[in-house]
C-alpha cells in the first residue's frame, strides 16, 4: 500500500521559482513555514501544499482539504502505477501551489514566456533517466514548500519537483465541459505528476502515453477518460 502524508504551510507568504524546471510547473518556497515532525516510519510520498488566494477577497477560493481529500486516492494509484518504470521512488516530496490566474499567468510568462494563465503548471527537479537509475540524490537547490526547504533531516532525500494550480481557470474549464471540479483538478494534478517524472505530450507518441497513464489512473479512482471527445478540457 502506497503510503502518503500531507502538510500544509501558512497561507499568503511570498512565494518564488525553483532553480530547475521542466514543461509545465511551478514551485514555490515559503522560508518561514514551521517544521513537521518527521514519522517513523517515512512515506512513500509527502505532499506540502500552500494557497495564496485570500479566502475573505474572493469567491473564487482554494480549499486545500478538500482538495487533498480529491486527489490522494488517485495519486496512490499513479504512484503504483508508475512503480515498475521507477522502482527506485521512494521517500519522495512534491509541493503543490494553489493559486490565481494572475500568479499562474506570471509564472506562465516568466518560465514559458506565454502571457497568459493556464491549468497546470509543473517543475521537475530530476529528469527520468535519474529516476530511472535511482542516480540521484538530496538537491541543494531544491526550493520547494515542504521539510526539506528547511529541515536538517534527511528523511525526504528525493524532491520530485512542483506543481501549480490555478483556481479560476480550473473552474472554468469544468463549468464550460460539465465535468465535476474536483474530478478536473485529479486529472490535472495526475498530469503534473506524470511530467515530474518525465512524461511530455510534445509528440504523438509521448501524447498517447501520456494520455493513457492518465486515463488508467483516474480510471482507478471512478473518474471517467478526461480525453473523450465530449470534455472541452485541456492541459497546458
Amino acid at each position: 500500500m502506497t503510503k502518503i502524508i500531507t502538510k500544509m504551510t501558512d497561507n499568503h507568504h511570498s512565494h518564488q521559482l525553483p532553480a530547475q524546471k521542466t514543461t509545465d510547473e511551478s514551485q514555490a518556497t515559503d522560508a518561514t513555514q514551521a517544521k513537521s515532525p518527521i514519522p517513523d516510519e517515512p512515506p512513500d510520498l509527502l505532499i506540502t501544499t500552500k494557497n495564496n488566494i485570500d479566502q475573505n477577497s474572493s469567491d473564487m477560493a482554494w480549499h486545500e482539504q478538500n482538495v487533498l481529500d480529491a486527489v490522494l486516492p488517485a495519486l496512490a494509484y499513479g504512484y503504483q502505477y508508475v512503480k515498475s518504470t521507477f522502482p527506485n521512488l521512494h521517500q519522495t516530496e512534491i509541493s503543490l501551489l494553489l493559486c490565481d490566474d494572475k500568479t499562474i499567468a506570471a509564472l506562465n510568462q516568466q518560465w514559458r514566456d506565454k502571457a497568459k494563465p493556464t491549468n497546470v503548471l509543473s517543475f521537475a527537479q530530476f529528469s527520468s533517466t535519474q529516476l530511472q537509475s535511482g542516480n540521484y540524490h538530496n538537491a541543494d537547490n531544491f526550493l520547494g514548500l515542504g521539510l526539506l526547504a528547511n529541515s536538517d533531516d534527511n528523511t525526504y532525500k528525493h524532491p520530485l519537483g512542483d506543481i501549480v494550480l490555478s483556481f479560476e481557470t480550473c473552474k472554468a474549464e469544468a463549468e464550460a465541459s460539465n465535468i465535476d471540479f474536483y474530478h478536473h483538478i485529479t486529472h490535472l494534478f495526475i498530469h503534473g505528476f506524470l511530467h515530474l517524472l518525465g512524461y511530455d505530450h510534445e509528440t504523438d507518441d509521448e501524447a498517447v502515453k501520456m494520455q493513457q497513464a492518465e486515463i488508467a489512473i483516474l480510471a482507478k479512482s471512478a473518474i471517467k477518460n478526461p480525453y473523450l471527445p465530449t470534455d472541452n478540457n485541456e492541459t497546458s
